[in-house]
């Protein structure tokens, strides 16, 4: 189920307006190393607003202590 997890965050990674190389690639390594929970926190709080930029989402993964 994780891998499944991880094509939809990436996939809405992908649509960040602001992202950059090292923001996608970020990502995918430090998501790759959490669980599905947390993996579907991000989902849902990228999914509450598309509109999130990069700082917002690094911002909330500060928050959620990853």
């Amino acid at each position: 189920m994780a891998s499944q997890l991880m094509k939809e965050l990436m996939a809405l990674i992908d649509e960040v307006p602001d992202k950059y190389d090292d923001f996608v690639g970020g990502m995918e390594v430090i998501m790759k190393k959490q669980d599905d929970e947390d993996i579907q926190k991000v989902i849902d709080f990228i999914k509450e607003d598309p509109t999130r930029r990069s700082d917002d989402i690094i911002e909330y993964l500060d928050e959620l202590g990853i």
